[in-house]
């Protein structure tokens, strides 16, 4: 349903940031300032609170400087929360952004920059860095290369590494490879190989999104899930290369 927060049609808007939250606090509040904080600005922010979340609810009521549109559901699950934002979105382009993680200042504008350079991509990604990480320093290992290299490494059976809140989605491409599947903490690398092997993938080779790694993400909760997670989108890619049931 409607929060009845801030709304805004998002048509005139050539993308959309979709973020989905459950328990988002503290991390939201970094989340959003980075986005206040853009250099681009002609964009709208799409927020999906799965269940109940007042803290998140009280702070994202007191925004103002974006574009934001609430909305609310049960708890669902990441899954039918990242196809609800291909389906609620009402811009041509979907930049993707986790609650718990932060754009750099020109990120939106190297986004708006690469639309209009690559309009009939399927895909646009960039670099990304670990932040605010403790143990954790460096950048986040992200696939480089050209749209043909990219497709035939998905061909040769190997997956993409790319992160995904630095993934800039063509909705109506995205809907058309079948979206996000059922698989947890592997959603998004079952996402990038279907749509290498359709559409354009391209990188900006710069790191452009801060990426949270701490003892509380989900992916350090459930290490041992989303590895095997990840040999399963191994298997269906094999499968389907091989031609298999």
């Amino acid at each position: 349903m409607n929060s009845g927060l801030a709304h805004s049609e998002g048509s005139n808007f050539p993308f959309t940031v979709g973020i989905p939250v459950r328990n988002g606090m503290p991390w939201l509040r970094d989340s959003i300032n980075s986005l206040q904080a853009q250099t681009f600005t002609d964009f709208e922010v799409l927020v999906i609170l799965d269940g109940p979340d007042p803290e998140s609810r009280a702070y994202l009521e007191t925004i103002s400087g974006l574009h934001l549109r609430v909305l609310e559901q049960p708890p669902l699950g990441l899954v039918p929360t990242l196809n609800r934002l291909l389906v609620e979105v009402t811009t041509p382009w979907l930049v993707r952004q986790d609650a718990d993680d932060i754009s750099y200042p020109h990120r939106m504008q190297r986004a708006q920059d690469a639309i209009r350079t690559y309009p009939d991509a399927g895909m646009i990604y960039s670099q990304a860095r670990y932040y605010s990480a403790g143990r954790a320093v460096g950048c986040f290992r992200s696939s480089l290369g050209s749209p043909a290299e990219l497709r035939r490494t998905v061909q040769s059976g190997q997956l993409l590494s790319i992160c995904h809140s630095s993934a800039v989605l063509h909705v109506a491409r995205t809907r058309a490879a079948g979206g996000y599947r059922a698989i947890p903490f592997a959603e998004d690398a079952d996402l990038w190989w279907r749509m290498a092997l359709l559409y354009d993938l391209h990188c900006i080779r710069e790191p452009l999104v801060g990426f949270r790694q701490n003892d509380a993400s989900v992916s350090a909760r459930n290490l041992r899930a989303q590895q095997l997670s990840g040999l399963y989108v191994q298997y269906l890619l094999l499968s389907f290369l091989w031609g298999l049931p």
